[in-house]
This record gives structure tokens, C-alpha cells and sequence, in this order.
């Protein structure tokens, strides 16, 4: 990350006012990346003091339910976008699929793939 964030400590793309993403937004996302890294921007070295990425959950699905990537994307060879859409074109992550139990029927129907509710619900 610091590789190109050291020298951009400040955002100066393009602004999406309507959906209120500024300037000093953008800026407060770079400077997370900072943290995360262990990066002191005022002294332009690592502290050695990482912290972990405070990660927003953007897909959730029901405790009751159990779902195995590993299944879908070794097993049934799915790409990510599938599911989860175009993230690298995403100003903002959001949820492309409404990951709803009709929709994931309806993908198992289409793909002729069992529809064996116990193997997905505990």
C-alpha cells in the first residue's frame, strides 16, 4: 500500500457529492490504510505497530446458514464476480446479489447442482 500511498496522504480525484464521498472522505480511507500498515506519515516510516483493517461487513448471511466457498469456487470452478459482482470497478463495495435462499436455489437449479437443503442448513 505505501509503495504509492506515501506519496498520496491526500486524495485529489474526482468527488461523488450526491452520494457523499468528498475529498476529506476519500483522504480519512487513505489514511485507515496507514494504520493498518503501521505507516507514521509525519515521519514517513513503519512503527512497526500494524493494526488490523476495521473491515465493514457487507455480505451477511443468517448463523443458521452454512456456506463453504471452497465448494463454489475449487469444486464448481465460479469466479468471485459471480456472487459478488465487479468489486475492482466498485467506488464503494456494496452487495451485488441479494444472496437470499431463492436466489441461491435458483442458481443451483440453473446450474443443475443439488438443492439438498441439509447440506447448506444445520
Amino acid at each position: 500500500c505505501m509503495g504509492c500511498h506515501k506519496t498520496i496522504s491526500e486524495y485529489e480525484g474526482e468527488e461523488d457529492l450526491a452520494q457523499g464521498y468528498t475529498k476529506a472522505f476519500y483522504t480519512a480511507e487513505i489514511k485507515k490504510l496507514y494504520a493498518a500498515a503501521g505507516w507514521d506519515e509525519q515521519q514517513f516510516k513503519y512503527t512497526g505497530k500494524p493494526q488490523g483493517v476495521q473491515w465493514v461487513r457487507i455480505h451477511k448471511l443468517p448463523d443458521f446458514t452454512y456456506f463453504n466457498h471452497s465448494q463454489h469456487v475449487k469444486v464448481a470452478g465460479l469466479d468471485c464476480q459471480q456472487c459478488h459482482g465487479e468489486v475492482p470497478k466498485m467506488e464503494v463495495m456494496r452487495q451485488h446479489a441479494p444472496l437470499t435462499m431463492g436466489w441461491c436455489i435458483e442458481c443451483h437449479r440453473t446450474q443443475k447442482v443439488s438443492t439438498e437443503c441439509a447440506k447448506c442448513h444445520y
